[in-house]
């Protein structure tokens, strides 16, 4: 049901999740696939999110990208 959420882009759950901690780590593979959301918000939460989650290698290069996101909000 969270990862629907999430993938809704229901801001709500998406910092819940993040709020987590490492706990959370089952949600990153859905995390890393919202930093290419169409929507900026959507992308920004997720980025907080795993920044609040934890290390992890797919995470990092995929927040690497968002570093560069054309909206600066998500940067």
């Amino acid at each position: 049901v969270l990862t629907q959420a999430m993938r809704d882009g229901e801001g709500g759950t998406i910092v819940a999740v993040g709020h987590l901690g490492p706990s959370a780590a089952w949600s990153l593979p859905t995390l890393t696939t919202l930093l290419r959301d169409h929507r900026p918000g959507v992308r920004r939460l997720a980025a907080e999110a795993l920044g609040r989650i934890g290390p992890d290698e797919a995470a990092r290069v995929a927040l690497q990208r968002a570093a560069n996101d054309s909206d600066d909000r998500v940067r």
